[in-house]
């Protein structure tokens, strides 16, 4: 083209009854500004969940959350009129992320793009998608757009009907990306990356005027196939970086933006974990970098032995989550076959000798499932509570394309539901006050049993009377409630 083309990228809003930033940066929107601003586009960045932007200082009565000394901490919130599958919930739909405000005086700002891209995440927060296509489509009626990202590409049909894009792009839109700018403008001549992770570019990180953390991906993809997740869908192959290619991405961050938090966002972080994460450790402890690591997304337990427990300690591992999901056979094997209580319990050792504290480790559990009754969730809680760490309980929200979706139909969800009503923090109403009722029980249990790790008081998960379907009963009947 003769002319330098102009391209807007959009994170929009989070719109939930719940939100929370661990972390968090668009990814996928930040590689594809690197691959842009590479071929010599000119690129804008609109991220409305970025909580350090200075515009956020300069809009009268907004109320900033102080954020945590590791990057993490809460969103700007404005409450929402809540939809109508929501309005007998008792919690306030709001919208997080920048107030419509700001959004709309950082739009005024940019010169006129000639293409809109907008990204999209959890399925059940399309209407803060639609929002955003609606409003920039006000602001630059010339200009297409198009809409990739998670809910684009698992709920592509549903996509096209209510967001109003102009066009939908399903998968790693890296792979394509220059195709698909050909589309509307022939004469463009980059040239797509390929599957190769270490062509790319690092993220484009200088968008943001204040950066707390990294977000980091080692790898895309999983080689599981659980029964509740989608990665599969949107990553068919499971792909690795080098080595070296993950720590100059390091060590460029730890220098250029003096980071000192970075957290994993891998599906299979320790897949391999000879080949991959430890050799990446080995280096950063070589070299003497002082980071805090976090590993929000769980880790799989079974990978986990003395060598590799011993070089997350001395790496700088602060955040430690595990994935167990159940302990129960008849779910577990249908969920996946990714760790056991043997496994999960040897971990939790091995970390505890390599000097991580035992009550800082976290371990993830669903509940909610199709079918799993409250019983299988209390011993759950109770044989994580009783190996003297924190539980952290994961709502079940169906999605789309996974088995679990196909499930929860035969259970008696509508097929045909409303994809808000599959939220996480509400998805269980479904099933009746009651269960709904019972989980959020379920989740003030688990405070109390944290709460009772932090003061070094643990059931002994060997006594038999803890697993028996009496005291099981007992403490449904009574002590949740």
């Amino acid at each position: 083209m003769a002319r330098k083309l102009k391209v807007l990228l959009i994170n929009p809003w989070i719109y939930d009854v719940a939100a929370y930033d661990f972390w968090t940066k668009p990814l996928g929107l930040l590689y594809i500004a690197a691959l842009l601003e590479k071929a010599g586009v000119q690129v804008s960045l609109v991220d409305c969940l970025d909580r350090f932007d200075p515009g956020l200082h300069k809009i009268p009565d907004v109320k900033i959350p102080k954020g945590k000394k590791n990057g993490t901490g809460k969103y700007v919130r404005e409450n929402l009129p809540p939809p109508s599958c929501l309005q007998n919930l008792d919690r306030r739909y709001s919208r997080y992320g920048f107030p419509l405000t700001l959004f709309k005086r950082k739009l005024q700002r940019i010169d006129s793009p000639n293409l809109i891209f907008i990204t999209s995440a959890m399925t059940y927060w399309y209407p803060a998608v639609t929002d955003a296509v609606r409003i920039c489509k006000q602001f630059f009626p010339g200009a297409p757009v198009v809409l990739g990202g998670i809910y684009a590409s698992l709920c592509h049909e549903h996509a096209a009907q209510v967001t109003g894009a102009d066009r939908l792009f399903a998968g790693e839109a890296e792979q394509k990306l220059f195709d698909l700018i050909r589309i509307y403008f022939p004469d463009f001549a980059g040239e797509n990356p390929g599957d190769d992770l270490d062509q790319y570019p690092f993220p484009a990180y200088h968008h943001y005027a204040e950066m707390k953390s990294l977000p980091l991906l080692t790898s895309r993809g999983c080689p599981f196939r659980c029964s509740f997740c989608a990665s599969h869908l949107l990553n068919p192959q499971f792909r690795r970086r080098s080595v070296d290619n993950v720590l100059a991405e390091i060590g460029y961050f730890y220098r250029k933006r003096h980071i000192r938090h970075i957290a994993f966002f891998d599906d299979a972080l320790l897949v391999d974990r000879h080949k991959n994460i430890e050799p990446i450790l080995e280096k950063v402890i070589s070299t003497g970098l002082k980071i805090h690591f976090h590993t929000p997304n769980g880790l799989h337990a079974k990978y986990i032995d003395k060598n590799l427990a011993a070089l997350m300690v001395r790496a700088g591992f602060e955040t430690i989550r595990l994935s167990f999901e159940t302990a129960a056979p008849e779910f577990r094997d249908s969920i996946d076959h990714k760790v056991d209580e043997h496994q999960l319990a040897n971990a939790i050792d091995v970390l505890e000798q390599a000097g991580f504290p035992r009550k800082k480790v976290e371990v993830y559990l669903l509940t909610g499932l199709p079918g799993q009754p409250a019983k299988l969730t209390l011993a759950d809680m109770l044989f994580v509570h009783s190996l003297g760490v924190k539980i952290r309980l994961a709502q079940f929200s169906p999605i789309p394309g996974t088995a679990d979706w196909q499930k929860a139909i035969r259970f008696g969800m509508d097929e045909k539901i409303d994809l808000i009503c599959t939220n996480s923090s509400v998805f269980a109403m479904q099933w009746g006050e009651e269960y709904y009722s019972r989980q959020q029980q379920f989740h003030q249990f688990a405070k109390v049993l944290n709460y009772a790790v932090d003061l070094n008081l643990t059931l002994n998960g060997k006594n038999e009377f803890l697993k028996s379907d009496y005291f099981l009963t007992l403490v449904i009947d009574n002590a949740i409630h």
